[in-house]
């Protein structure tokens, strides 16, 4: 994903953003906190998936490896308003959510049984 820097950050300057097709994001975790912005469609393959991915971030040249943390939609359109990421740094944890997949067919379905999932989505801390 590639992106440009926010010079100034507030409502305005968002809505703005928002206006011309871009959405604001922050990138935490690194040295600094960085603020930028991202046109709202190249954020389709990243979200709109049960995968897991991380990203490579592009904003002015400089290239940071990320994960998507959270990401905020609009009430009644599902447009993408806001997006936050955490930088990977190595040595450093980082927590993110995974997708619980089931594998196989358990003996108890196979005699008629179902299959009922309590967790779809897993919480899990690691480092890199």
């Amino acid at each position: 994903m590639s992106g440009s820097l926010r010079t100034s950050v507030g409502k305005k300057d968002a809505k703005q953003l928002r206006t011309q097709g871009k959405v604001p994001c922050v990138l935490y975790g690194g040295e600094k906190q960085l603020s930028f912005a991202v046109e709202e469609k190249q954020f389709k393959p990243l979200v709109y998936t049960p995968e897991v991915h991380t990203v490579e971030l592009d904003v002015n040249g400089e290239k940071f490896s990320a994960v998507l943390k959270d990401l905020q939609t609009h009430p009644v359109t599902d447009k993408i308003i806001h997006a936050d990421f955490v930088q990977i740094v190595t040595g450093k944890a980082v927590t993110m959510s995974l997708p619980v997949k089931t594998s196989g067919t358990a003996p108890g379905v196979k005699a008629g049984g179902k299959l009922l999932k309590k967790l779809r989505r897993l919480t899990v801390k690691g480092t890199i």
